[in-house]
């Protein structure tokens, strides 16, 4: 089974970024995976935000 990969970031500019890492024509740096903008100084990676995620997924902030 492949694992599924979730990126949290902190801004547009940052997943601006993880985007760009990820594609293959830019070397693709990073594994394939969802991003997700989250301000970590206003909001929590919570146990519902968690529960939401499909199963096998990385975690990756």
């Amino acid at each position: 089974m492949n694992k599924i990969i979730h990126y949290f970031v902190e801004g547009k500019y940052e997943e601006k970024f993880i985007n760009m890492l990820k594609q293959p024509k830019n070397g693709g740096h990073i594994l394939a995976g969802k991003v997700e903008v989250l301000n970590f100084i206003n909001e929590q990676i919570t146990n519902l935000r968690i529960m939401n995620l499909k199963p096998g997924t990385l975690k990756m902030n």
